[in-house]
C-alpha cells in the first residue's frame, strides 16, 4: 500500500505544501519535502491551510484541494498526479473567490469523481460552507 500525506509548512519558506511518500502502508517514509507546485497562501493572520489528498481511478491517481493564490486565501483547485506526487497538473478550479479548509473524498465507483467541502465566501474565505461534486 503507498501513502501519500501532505501537510502546511510552516518552515524557514513557508507558501508550498510539505509532502511525505510510504510505500509500505505508513510503516516508514523513504522519501519527503517541500513540493514548489503546491502553493498554498501565507496570508497576515497566518495558521496554515488545510489541503486534502484523495486517490482516484482505483489508485493510479491522487488528487490535492487547497486555496492556490500564494497570497490570500483563494481560488480552490484541484490538483491531479499520476506518478505518486512528483508532478502535478491542474485539473480544475472548484471556486474562484476567498476560499479555506477543504476535505476531499472519493466517490462511488465512477473513475475522477470527487466530493469536496470547503469554506467559501464573497465577501472572506469562510461566509459559507460549499459543497462540490467533480468529474475530473
Amino acid at each position: 500500500g503507498r501513502l501519500f500525506a501532505s501537510e502546511r509548512n510552516f518552515g524557514p519558506t513557508p507558501g508550498h505544501r510539505m509532502w511525505a511518500r510510504s510505500l509500505d502502508n505508513g510503516n516508514t517514509f523513504n522519501s519527503y519535502g517541500i513540493n514548489k507546485n503546491l502553493v498554498t497562501p501565507v496570508t497576515k493572520h497566518w495558521t496554515g491551510i488545510v489541503g486534502a489528498v484523495s486517490s482516484m481511478n482505483q489508485g493510479q491517481k491522487i488528487a490535492f484541494a487547497s486555496a492556490a493564490s500564494p497570497d490570500v486565501r483563494a481560488n480552490l483547485t484541484i490538483k491531479t498526479s499520476s506518478n505518486g506526487g512528483d508532478v502535478w497538473n491542474t485539473a480544475l478550479t472548484v471556486w474562484s473567490g476567498p476560499a479555506g479548509y477543504v476535505d476531499m473524498v472519493p466517490v462511488g465507483n465512477i473513475s475522477g469523481r470527487l466530493a469536496l467541502l470547503f469554506e467559501c465566501g464573497t465577501s472572506t474565505f469562510a461566509d459559507y460552507i460549499g459543497f462540490s461534486l467533480v468529474q475530473l
